[in-house]
């Protein structure tokens, strides 16, 4: 048995059922990684895990141990939601030890523990400040380490990340995982954000309308997804009808759909030959300079719009108005249905 089994959960608000039939396996010392579009069920999943929530049907298997109707106090989940909720009255060190103080612990260990996690954070030296000095990335270690100094089972993590400026959320994702990787905690990391999501999973888990889509590694998720939900909901990706794309005759002949990701889509000179590959005639309707990469808009003769993404700094370049070859792989062109 798994560490973490989640069998068969429902709930239901009113007539709208929210998750349907939700199941999960998690393994001893996996960071999961739950993305979903907002409304997707993922926040409330999260309280029932904790037990700030119950689930209608279903079951929690912690290590063997049901906790489907356990309080959360009971449990040994912790959790870290999207706001932080420091106490504003107590130091950093008082914050990460409260959950110990709680627990009654002798002084000389609170102590201890305390001064671990600081170290363990880097925020020794912050120790008798108070929340309203420190930044946000630094409220957020410190939301960590008050959450963790309590050892518990499983740690959840609902966005934690999301008021973050994109270069704070890079740094604090790799403390997530240096801490995850010291410590051999399991926590399950709820986001909306692909990349992210990219990043941190050890296993991806693709939630849609109240329930798993897909699981897997995340790069086999990406270059493998096993309906068109996945397909675009993890990246951006062409979704072209088997009939409009006639080149794509090595797909399953039960296949109604073309997916092909945009980066697999290589622009070439007007008239170049590769007879392992799908060559397009196109004429590229716009290009937009993005720093790293250039996207395209290509269109055919057929009406065919491709979307294609490549990196700046190959030595070609196209243009507006253009006529070039779209290079698709062949292994690269993936048969779906709905």
């Amino acid at each position: 048995m798994s560490y973490l089994n989640i069998e068969n959960l429902e709930k239901t608000y009113g007539k709208e059922k929210v998750i349907k039939g939700f199941s999960l396996q998690l393994e001893q010392g996996e960071l999961a990684v739950i993305i979903g579009a907002s409304g997707c069920g993922k926040t409330t999943l999260m309280r029932i895990l904790v037990g700030l929530e119950y689930a209608d049907s279903g079951k929690l298997l912690l290590n063997g141990k049901d906790i489907s109707d356990l309080k959360p106090g009971q449990r040994e989940i912790g959790m870290i939601f999207q706001k932080y909720s420091l106490f504003p009255n107590m130091t950093v060190r008082e914050n990460i030890a409260y959950g110990l103080r709680v627990k009654k612990c002798p002084k000389k260990e609170i102590f201890e523990k305390t001064d671990e996690m600081l170290e363990m954070i880097h925020l020794t030296e912050k120790a008798d400040a108070y929340p309203s000095t420190l930044s946000g990335g630094q409220q957020q270690r410190v939301a960590f380490a008050r959450a963790m100094i309590v050892r518990p089972q499983i740690l959840l993590l609902d966005e934690p990340f999301s008021a973050l400026d994109t270069e704070l959320k890079k740094e604090l994702r790799e403390e997530l995982k240096r801490i995850q990787r010291e410590t051999g905690l399991t926590a399950i990391f709820v986001t909306h954000d692909r990349e992210e999501a990219m990043v941190l999973a050890n296993r991806l888990f693709i939630m849609h309308d109240g329930k798993i889509e897909q699981c897997g590694k995340p790069w086999d998720v990406y270059n493998n997804p096993k309906t068109l939900y996945v397909a675009s909901f993890i990246g951006a990706c062409n979704i072209i009808p088997t009939e409009q794309f006639k080149e794509a005759a090595g797909i399953s002949p039960k296949a109604e759909y073309a997916v092909i990701r945009n980066e697999k889509i290589l622009l070439k000179e007007k008239g170049y030959s590769n007879p392992k590959a799908v060559l397009i005639p196109v004429t590229v309707s716009d290009a937009v300079f993005c720093g790293k990469t250039v996207k395209y808009t290509l269109s055919s003769a057929s009406g065919m719009i491709l979307k294609a993404e490549m990196p700046s700094q190959e030595d070609v370049h196209f243009q507006k108005g253009d006529n070039v070859t779209a290079e698709i792989k062949k292994e690269n062109v993936i048969g779906l249905n709905h």
